[in-house]
């Protein structure tokens, strides 16, 4: 699992809970396949693990899970670039993704 595919899946994926689920499974899966780019996805995984955990049991609307689905899209896309950008675009976008809040 790469970044790339990562964001793949997720964009694919019917916004919901168990999209949040899966994509945590990628996440572990990214980490041993790209163990260079593990922060990344330990910190993805982290951040929709939150989400999910903060939400787990209640009712969700369409539109927060939608917007929650989107910023997590924005932040892959963050990770991508920097992973092939320089150390200090590197340490900004995990930066970035470490003190992001999907709702």
């Amino acid at each position: 699992m790469t970044l790339e595919d990562l964001r793949e899946a997720l964009s694919e994926r019917a916004p919901g809970l168990g999209a949040f689920e899966e994509f945590i499974h990628d996440c572990e899966r990214g980490m041993a396949d790209q163990p260079q780019h593990a922060a990344f996805f330990g910190l993805l995984a982290g951040a929709a693990q939150h989400f999910r955990e903060r939400y787990n049991q209640e009712p969700l609307s369409v539109t927060t899970i939608g917007e929650a689905k989107e910023e997590l899209l924005r932040l892959v896309d963050s990770a991508r670039q920097a992973a092939v950008g320089e150390p200090k675009d590197q340490i900004e976008a995990l930066n970035g993704i470490a003190r992001a809040d999907l709702g």
